[in-house]
């Protein structure tokens, strides 16, 4: 691990156990330079850049109505009702992790294109004054 650990949280969600760990380490920052572009985020389409293409929304709620009618038509705390559950709480941790990757995907693939340039900063952060 690099750096010095400064904190370690577990925690459990779906059934599984996580480790979260930080670490305090001095990083080299590096500033790519290239054009802008605009970035238009909508319903319809996921994320339009300003050059005219888009990426499509991802669609995969008709696994999860499914499941949720089945979950629907069960008697609650019966077996079948709990594994109907434990199904749809699957569906949906599989629906996030698949949202972050397409995110990460979509966002990576933009800074690559553009490099998105760094603006500098000119006299940092006002401090508000109530007067």
């Amino acid at each position: 691990m690099l750096g010095d650990i400064c904190n370690v949280t577990i925690s459990q969600s779906g059934g599984k156990w996580f480790a979260s760990i930080q670490t305090r380490r001095e990083v080299a920052a590096e500033y790519p330079t290239g054009g802008m572009i605009g970035l238009d985020m909508g319903i319809t389409r996921f994320v339009t850049p300003s050059d005219g293409s888009y990426y499509a929304p991802l669609n995969h709620q008709q696994r999860l109505k499914r499941h949720q009618r089945r979950l629907v038509r069960k008697v609650k705390f019966s077996q079948h009702g709990k594994k109907a559950k434990a199904k749809v709480t699957q569906i949906h941790i599989d629906i996030g992790h698949t949202r972050k990757d397409y995110l990460h995907k979509a966002s990576q693939s933009l800074f690559k294109v553009s490099m998105a340039q760094r603006l500098p900063r000119r006299n940092g952060p006002k401090k508000r004054r109530w007067n």
